[in-house]
């Protein structure tokens, strides 16, 4: 009888002392992407061709990439959709980090979203911002225009090489 009431208490005693040491708060879990969304425009028109690619780029690295498409007019639940006939996007920039998801140099809390078509050669005058709830409605127009420059080079006539 003394064996089991000498266990009882050990027990006792062990969790109360687990229940006295201190905890350690839990940091916050950092979103590991930051889904955008909404309109691509050029000059207020849709995108030519409506299906492009897209990328996101975060502290100029490539951190998510989708393709622009056209919105249809009726998604199914009836309700009148603002972005039917417009050239629409969605895309996931992801976190920096070597875990599942992640892009080891990509987005931290509050860093800019810059987004790109490479086939149009426009960046986006908006940015996003990372991290937070929920997706983040960002209606883009693409009004800078990154056209290729060649270069040739140069000859000097000053006279022949020693």
């Amino acid at each position: 009888m003394r064996l089991p009431l000498l266990a009882l208490l050990a027990v006792t005693a062990a969790a109360v002392a687990v229940a006295a040491l201190p905890s350690r708060a839990q940091p916050p879990a950092f979103p590991e992407f930051t889904t955008v969304y909404g309109r691509a425009l050029i000059d207020g028109v849709n995108l030519q061709p409506p299906a492009q690619p897209l990328v996101a780029f975060v502290n100029g690295r490539a951190c998510g990439w989708t393709s622009a498409r056209l919105a249809q007019a009726d998604d199914g639940d009836g309700a009148p959709d603002p972005d039917a006939g417009r050239t629409v996007y969605a895309v996931d920039a992801r976190s920096g980090g070597d875990g599942l998801y992640q892009i080891p140099g990509c987005g931290q809390a509050g860093d800019a979203i810059r987004f790109y078509l490479p086939r149009s050669g426009r960046m986006a005058v908006e940015e996003a911002r990372f991290g937070g709830d929920g997706a983040v409605r960002a209606d883009l127009s693409f009004a800078v225009d990154l056209s290729w420059r060649l270069r040739a080079p140069q000859l000097a006539n000053d006279g022949a090489l020693p």
